[in-house]
């Protein structure tokens, strides 16, 4: 074999053997059952007085949480700042005095459940007019976001084991790895979602809807070429 050839099959060997990098995506995805919930009851009632309306506010507030204290503690109850503010109404292009518009709200830390519709109920019977909504979450929601991390981790690596198979590649390596910013971080509480909420004769229903957890990464793949010979 002539030198010249020589040289040129050796550059060829060579070339194919340099590495090559493919960036690749990885999503993944858990669905799973809330086990706390958040609900926002409260009232708002108009008064002339707004001293009277104030005491009337707190005493059906404080009454439910008395009543509330037989199902779960007052340490997962928080009530809100009062808000008191005047009331205009527009009568034949003047404007007069109606009232005080007062509010105050609760928020309940569930872990029971079960005993969401008890507790709205409650809260009518004990005067409150006003439900602000149910959101549900998780207390250790870090632990599905991990799992939602692997499977993303293993779509990446499913797809550059796949090309590498395509192109007759080897010696696939991760060299580099990035969680979409855009995603939750691992160590945070996902958002929670608002319940759906059925109303029958007496008693509320409430039914939690999945939660999901999901990651997105970008992961750098180096391949190696097999060696001709």
């Amino acid at each position: 074999m002539g030198m010249k050839k020589i040289i040129i099959v050796f550059l060829l060997s060579w070339a194919f053997c340099l590495d090559t990098t493919m960036t690749l995506t990885g999503q993944g995805s858990v669905k799973y059952r809330p086990n706390m919930a958040v609900i926002q009851l409260g009232i708002e009632e108009t008064y002339t007085d707004a001293a009277a309306g104030q005491k009337e506010s707190n005493k059906k507030i404080n009454e439910f949480i008395k009543s509330a204290m037989g199902y779960l503690p007052k340490e997962q109850m928080e009530t809100t700042a009062l808000q008191v503010n005047r009331k205009f109404d527009y009568r034949d292009g003047r404007t007069v005095f109606a009232g005080y518009d007062i509010k105050q709200s609760i928020l309940i830390y569930c872990t029971h459940l079960e005993l969401i519709g008890t507790l709205i109920d409650l809260s009518m019977k004990c005067g409150l007019n006003s439900l602000y909504g149910v959101s549900f979450s998780h207390t250790q929601p870090d632990a599905f976001q991990k799992s939602a991390l692997e499977l993303a981790l293993k779509d990446a690596t499913q797809k550059a084991k796949l090309i590498a198979q395509t192109l007759s590649l080897n010696q696939v390596e991760l060299v580099d790895l990035q969680i979409n910013p855009s995603q939750i971080p691992i160590n945070f509480e996902p958002q929670p979602r608002l319940m759906s909420i059925q109303s029958a004769d007496t008693t509320t229903t409430a039914l939690p809807s999945e939660l999901t957890a999901t990651q997105l990464i970008t992961a750098k793949f180096s391949f190696k070429s097999k060696p001709i010979k």
